[in-house]
């Protein structure tokens, strides 16, 4: 069995499924994808998942390059720096003007700049829309960077994001430090384990037997059906709680398997 073949549409393409759509909103899935395999002369019909996403997206810049089917997202490795450069100078100012809306506001002024002195970038520049989600996208670009711009740019970068979404990065931040925290804590734990105890509690069943053995007066009372035994479940879980709890009773040291005091 071959596998399916993936089916793309142009803006135009796009752009003519939506307005029939919208003329027809009676049209089922399948009829909406035989009439677009048919009209654009596709392989084959488009599945129902992309032509619901394509029906449900609204595409902004169709006129710019109709026959266009994928979308790239624009970003300037030039523009990234220098506005780290601006950053880094606020910080040794102590100038605390670094948010998201000023962060935006300085990119547009740095791309101005760089429109005008390099001409090779010019392209790119122009497609940048500096929209809100610009910030988040390019501050998680950092770890795809080459090495060169790693090198310059990575350390100050990671930071763009804690100073416009702050509650992000301080969230990720506490998250790596407890889990730090833990890390050491069971390393430790796992260098100096609990020594076990040379005589083990003894078993729910041996309970009875245990106190029936001692013959000290103020045990004898555990083999019999008192309340605190019934409570507990057990003779041993009782005993347990009470020695927590600084029981009245002191537990005889002939009693085998008992912890002594």
């Amino acid at each position: 069995m071959s596998a399916a073949k993936r089916i793309r549409l142009n803006s135009e393409q796009k752009r003519v499924l939506r307005e029939h759509h919208a003329a027809h909103p009676d049209m089922t899935c399948q009829e909406l994808s035989e009439w677009a395999a048919f009209t654009f002369k596709l392989t084959c019909p488009l599945a129902r998942t992309s032509l619901t996403e394509l029906v449900k997206r609204q595409e902004v810049d169709t006129e710019r390059n109709p026959l266009r089917k994928a979308s790239h997202c624009a970003h300037s490795p030039e523009l990234e720096a220098h506005l780290v450069v601006w950053i880094n100078s606020c910080e040794e100012m102590k100038i605390s003007i670094v948010t998201g809306a000023s962060i935006r506001q300085k990119a547009e002024m740095i791309r101005s700049i760089l429109f005008a002195a390099t001409p090779t970038i010019a392209a790119v520049l122009s497609k940048l829309m500096l929209s809100k989600g610009w910030l988040d996208f390019n501050s998680g670009r950092v770890s795809n960077l080459g090495e060169r711009m790693a090198k310059l740019a990575r350390s100050r970068l990671l930071q763009l994001r804690m100073k416009a979404v702050c509650y992000k990065q301080l969230q990720a931040c506490t998250t790596r430090r407890t889990s730090t925290i833990w890390t050491r804590l069971r390393t430790s734990i796992a260098r100096f384990p609990a020594k076990p105890s040379q005589e083990p509690h003894p078993r729910p069943q041996e309970d009875k037997e245990v106190a029936h053995r001692c013959s000290d007066e103020q045990c004898r009372w555990l083999s019999q059906d008192h309340a605190p035994l019934r409570r507990y479940g057990s003779a041993t879980a009782m005993l347990r709680r009470q020695e927590r709890g600084r029981a009245r009773y002191s537990i005889c040291k002939r009693c085998k398997g008992m912890d002594e005091y």
